[in-house]
């Protein structure tokens, strides 16, 4: 049996995870925030890196709080079945994307987007970055022949019944 999919995406993003949370911690250990300058001196930050430290600080602990249960959720799905590659592909890569957009914009290597006028905006390019991404593996998908989702797992509960009823 080959190692399920969510395996991997799980990895890249503990690597990630674990990327930002030292580059947090070395921030606050030396009073140094990347791209920002240098607080040592007892030099007092401004308020505008203050908000962004906040901003850091609340990242990493959303971060560390909801990935490990979606992507074991995940995994319980693609395990079981019930959850087809081309829509587990897209749903990782649309988080890690997103994910490594939102580590730009707070660590300074992109400018920060504000979406204080249209704050519904976001929601539309997350859900237009989601189908398109869904629509993309979909059509692979069907390109390559494979079954559906439902009667994969159909066709997997039928194997799990027809072995219980060998087993006895």
């Amino acid at each position: 049996m080959a190692l399920p999919l969510t395996c991997l995406y799980g990895g890249i993003n503990i690597a990630f995870y674990a990327l930002t949370a030292t580059l947090f911690a070395f921030g606050i250990r030396f009073k140094y925030w990347i791209l920002h300058g240098d607080g040592q001196d007892n030099s007092q930050l401004t308020p505008e890196v203050k908000a962004l430290v906040q901003r850091r600080k609340g990242a990493q602990a959303n971060y560390a709080e909801y990935q490990p249960y979606g992507i074991f959720l995940m995994f319980l799905l693609e395990v079981n079945g019930l959850l087809s590659s081309s829509l587990l592909h897209a749903f990782c890569a649309t988080w890690t994307v997103l994910r490594l957009l939102h580590f730009s914009q707070l660590y300074g290597f992109l400018p920060p987007i504000q979406f204080r006028k249209y704050p519904w905006l976001g929601t539309i390019a997350l859900l237009l970055l989601g189908s398109s991404v869904v629509v993309y593996y979909g059509i692979t998908d069907v390109m390559s022949g494979s079954s559906s989702v439902r009667e994969a797992a159909y066709s997997r509960i039928m194997d799990y019944a027809d072995a219980a009823k060998q087993e006895f």
